[in-house]
């Protein structure tokens, strides 16, 4: 289970902007991240833009940034569409999962041709997005976000397969996440509990951040309440999209999208952090 903090919520330390919509293709959109280490540096994939979105990439040397832009990511025809994107090192090759598809290569700027991981059937989903994949022993897990035919709002569901290239095939969907709407799964394992981190709400907008755990990846535990909720102006609708990653030396960081849909001003997404976001099993 995860260690909370003073009413529930977890202990959300130094909570800032972590990067900014800047250039041009972003469209003052910036948002769903997913940060890994590389080896030298810290590397975070990020989409931009709003609808058609694109992926960009971004580095610093430690996750307290600052982090430099280093432009569009060279997907290998990952089609443009919405959603956070997903990486797995395996086999020594980098997968990265979008929008139901997948490529991989020896490094981020290395990347083969994209292909589909999990197809949508049109009975069980007609959508997919935001793909949160693990290897367990030989098992490949994923969380994802789908739409059922004529579905309303996005609801999370789980798929596995025996390659990193899938096919992967749908175990349940929906997940019984307890609210009307989930989605932006980070899906992680801590010894031998599976965590998930999403978000999720009475509808569509707005949303708060909430965690989860399971032993088996199809009935999951709620922590009461969301554990993220929206603090900041720019967090007027939604704190979306967690990923959480550690550093050994510094700790937990929790990563997240800040969005303004429907508040005052012209609407924009930054990329937020906070640290010591502790996880125990």
């Amino acid at each position: 289970m995860a260690t909370a903090g003073t009413g529930g919520r977890w202990p959300v330390v130094d909570r800032m902007v972590a990067l900014a919509p800047t250039e041009t293709w972003e469209q003052n959109c910036v948002e769903e991240p997913n940060v890994y280490w590389d080896g030298t540096r810290w590397v975070m994939l990020y989409s931009g833009g709003w609808a058609n979105e694109r992926l960009g990439w971004a580095t610093a040397s430690t996750l307290d940034g600052p982090w430099v832009k280093q432009g569009v990511f060279a997907s290998g025809g990952l089609r443009p569409s919405s959603g956070r994107s997903c990486i797995l090192f395996d086999q020594g090759q980098m997968y990265v999962y979008y929008d139901g598809q997948v490529c991989h290569g020896p490094d981020i700027t290395s990347m083969g041709a994209a292909s589909t991981a999990l197809a949508v059937d049109n009975v069980t989903i007609d959508r997919v997005t935001n793909a949160s994949v693990i290897k367990d022993g030989a098992t490949y897990r994923m969380i994802f976000d789908g739409k059922a035919p004529g579905g309303t709002y996005w609801k999370s569901g789980y798929a596995t397969a025996t390659s990193p290239d899938g096919p992967f095939t749908i175990q349940q969907f929906p997940l019984d996440l307890g609210v009307v709407m989930d989605g932006g799964p980070c899906l992680n394992r801590v010894g031998p509990v599976f965590q998930l981190w999403w978000h999720g709400g009475v509808g569509n907008l707005p949303n708060d951040i909430y965690h989860s755990w399971s032993s088996d990846c199809l009935t999951w535990h709620n922590e009461s309440g969301p554990r993220i909720v929206r603090t900041f102006p720019q967090e007027y609708d939604q704190v979306a999209d967690p990923f959480y990653v550690r550093d050994p030396a510094s700790g937990g960081y929790l990563f997240w999208s800040a969005m303004n849909n429907i508040g005052p001003g012209s609407p924009a997404a930054s990329i937020m952090r906070s640290l010591n976001m502790t996880i125990n099993p």
